[in-house]
């Protein structure tokens, strides 16, 4: 449960709800010592002193005047003093609350003794409810002075229970009685949940988390909270709960390749909490319907997260699905898999039941695409370049991928290459070229292309909605090409012409590579933002690994001076001796299609010392995400969505192949439009006006002369038609 808020004037958290009962605090006044009945040193004015104002002190020493701290030696001593006062703070505190429950537990009022058993019945759900909005919860008092919002952290999203805005002149409605929501989440994600409840509002805001701690998914809160601290957003977390841990075997996460080819092997990582006695024999399983797929038996320890690696073939199952498919429904290209992960022991669900009080995490869903068809790709090149080179052997390898490689632009002594249907030939027609699902063209000279085919190719992103990567090289072939078509002065048209018009990037004036000196080379590669969020560029699960692995990614030795044209997203930079920078990765949308743009050619230097660990899962990353993702469904109608598992309540659109052809109907012959004849001819006189010279439909040319009256004489001639009027109504509803 979370709560952020903007504050409106300055006001602290009501100090009735930090106090103890009055009863609690006679009776522990002897056994605490006073501190939390208000005798001597108050625990509040001990906190303050050792810790906040000893942090506050430490802040200035350090903060950058003149005679302040430096040595970093001293301000980690520093530090652990105040670490220390925090750590001898929780112990009193914990002492105190304890003799206060005790001391209460003993008194002889009925009343509390009724209240503390009426507590002890009631779950954290319904405490913390209590808590904010019972009879005086907090938060009433803190909406007095506050903007705020109450969510429900499920898995990893931030549910809305209750908002108010500028003071409570705008709010949700009454703020409610209850929660209105069931405990019933499969798990808690704290980081991912608190990035959605702030939703990118951090100027002026404050979390205040009520939560037993419990952050049981394979995602990184510090990232989080490191950017919170970042952005001066304060977190006050408030314990539920116990400090131990119920016993409990769970499954954390499944690791698993989204899409996978139908004769390999689905491998990943499974991650269980474990947090029953030691001891303990367990067993975790991977199921498709009642066949058990994998297992891996396991004694439980108490160590908290254990990793297992699983792998199996799902040959058989795809197999299986494709027979038992109606063949009139049309092929399967992907055949969507769902499997069960299952942690239980060794008896099964009757000791299951005994030995763990929550069973419902101990089983979570996995979903696979198995690809039926291998994707084509087709990669040209006028030289045979080291990058190129690794790229072809990479999906040679790959079983998802069917490569053609053209990397030279002499072939049997002659200068072009040669076209043609089958093997390792240009195709010789637009249709064959569409049977491609991705171009990787490199420095390719200009005049291995005809004008024709430099247009095949711009439609092959622009319609087919294929994927297309350039990767530039020194000689600047693609900055020629791309002068080449640009529009001339007296052209009709200002669009630039065939493979001009894909290119995200353009060129600056002056040389490309070495020979600009070192000051040119690259020193470091970045990602920008939009590269930290694309899942293609991720080496590494953390965000802050991730970054930490790209800069220590060895530079290429040179990379092309352009700069991105006005709608493309640059995904990578890399930074020069000079203090220049320059797009690496760049890519935009051309059509139905995706355009990326690799600034130079020497992305092979990763493979020193690591040979394929960074290289080739760069490339196939990028691969499956550039290249239009194959339909699931092939057959007159095609169609196929981006993600297999979506969100409950998101939106998320179908894809389906724009062909024109002429509508049939069921029984073989055309398809008649569903519009009126009156309302056909109300659409084309619409159109009419928008297209000078159009020829009117047969039906409209005795209205042509319409085109010429004023509207209030089309408005009279329309009443004086002979339909009634209910129909009229009804023909000029807008089509």
């Amino acid at each position: 449960m979370a709560a952020r808020g903007r504050r409106i004037p300055l006001s602290p958290i009501p100090g009735e709800f930090l106090s103890p009962h009055e009863n609690a605090a006679k009776g522990a006044k002897g056994a605490a010592g006073g501190n939390l009945a208000g005798g001597g040193k108050s625990t509040a004015e001990e906190a303050r002193a050792d810790l906040a104002d000893g942090a506050r002190d430490l802040a200035k020493k350090i903060g950058g005047h003149e005679g302040g701290l430096t040595d970093p030696f001293k301000i980690l001593d520093e530090f652990n003093t105040i670490a220390d006062h925090a750590a001898g703070l929780k112990e009193r505190v914990r002492e105190d609350i304890a003799s206060v429950a005790v001391a209460v537990g003993n008194a002889a009022d009925e009343e509390l003794k009724k209240k503390f058993a009426e507590f002890d019945a009631m779950t954290r759900w319904e405490r913390t409810q209590r808590l904010l909005l019972g009879e005086g919860g907090a938060l009433p008092k803190l909406a007095e002075g506050h903007d705020i919002e109450l969510l429900a952290l499920r898995g990893g999203d931030a549910n809305s229970i209750w908002w108010q805005r500028r003071g409570g002149k705008k709010t949700s409605g009454d703020l409610p009685g209850e929660f209105g929501l069931p405990a019933d989440g499969d798990g808690t994600d704290l980081a991912e949940a608190i990035s959605r409840a702030l939703d990118g509002q951090s100027e002026g805001a404050g979390v205040i988390l009520i939560s037993d701690g419990q952050h049981n998914t394979d995602s990184a809160p510090g990232d989080v909270a490191a950017l919170l601290g970042r952005n001066r957003v304060p977190i006050f977390a408030i314990g539920t709960g116990t400090d131990k841990p119920t016993a409990d075997v769970s499954v954390i996460s499944v690791t698993a390749p989204g899409t996978v080819f139908s004769e390999d092997t689905v491998s990943g990582q499974l991650t269980i909490n474990d947090e029953m006695k030691p001891g303990v024999a367990y067993r975790a399983s991977i199921h498709y319907g009642d066949e058990m797929l994998w297992e891996k038996d396991f004694n439980t320890t108490n160590g908290s997260k254990r990793v297992f690696d699983y792998e199996f073939p799902i040959k058989k199952l795809v197999e299986a699905a494709e027979a038992a498919r109606d063949p009139e429904k049309g092929a399967l290209r992907n055949v969507p898999l769902a499997f069960s992960v299952k942690v239980e022991p060794k008896g099964g669900e009757e000791e299951l039941a005994q030995i763990e009080h929550v069973t419902a995490n101990n089983e979570r869903p996995m979903f696979v695409q198995a690809v039926t068809q291998k994707r084509k790709v087709l990669i040209l090149d006028g030289r045979p370049r080291w990058e190129m080179r690794y790229l072809n052997n990479q999906f040679d390898r790959d079983e998802q991928w069917e490569a053609t490689a053209l990397l030279d632009a002499i072939f049997d002594g002659k200068r072009g290459w040669p076209r043609g249907k089958e093997g390792a030939l240009f195709p010789d027609s637009k249709e064959l070229l569409f049977t491609y699902d991705l171009l990787v063209i490199g420095d390719l000279p200009g005049d291995l292309l005809t004008d024709e085919e430099q247009e095949w190719i711009k439609e092959f992103a622009e319609r087919r909605g294929g994927g297309i990567v350039f990767v530039d090289g020194q000689r600047g072939h693609l900055r020629d090409l791309a002068k080449a078509g640009a529009p001339k002065a007296g052209d009709a048209e200002s669009t630039p012409r065939g493979m001009a018009a894909l290119f995200p990037v353009e060129w600056l004036p002056g040389a490309t590579g070495p020979e600009r000196g070192e000051e040119s080379m690259p020193e470091k590669l970045t990602l920008t933002s939009d590269g930290l969020d694309l899942a293609a560029l991720r080496f590494a699960s953390n965000v802050q690994e991730n970054i930490d692995t790209w800069e220590k990614l060895r530079p290429p030795h040179w990379v092309a001076r352009s700069r991105p044209l006005p709608g493309t997203i640059v995904l990578g930079r890399a930074e020069t001796k000079g203090g220049d920078s320059y797009p690496l990765f760049a890519w935009r949308r051309f059509g139905a299609g995706r355009v990326l743009y690799c600034g130079c050619d020497e992305l092979w230097r990763w493979r020193y010392d690591v040979a394929d660990r960074y290289h080739a899962k760069f490339w196939a990353q990028l691969a499956n995400w550039i290249a239009e993702q194959p339909f699931s469904v092939a057959g007159r109608v095609s169609i196929g969505s981006d993600k297999m598992v979506y969100r409950p309540a998101s939106r998320r659109p179908a894809r389906a192949p724009a062909r024109r052809q002429r509508q049939v109907g069921h029984l073989g012959k055309p398809y008649r439009h569903p519009l009126s004849r009156r309302q056909r001819c109300r659409r084309d006189r619409t159109r009419s006006r928008h297209e000078p010279g159009r020829r009117l439909p047969r039906p409209h040319r005795r209205a042509a002369a319409w085109q010429i009256r004023d509207r209030h004489q089309r408005r009279r001639h329309l009443r004086r038609r002979s339909l009634p009027r209910a129909r009229r109504i009804r023909c000029r509803a807008p089509v």
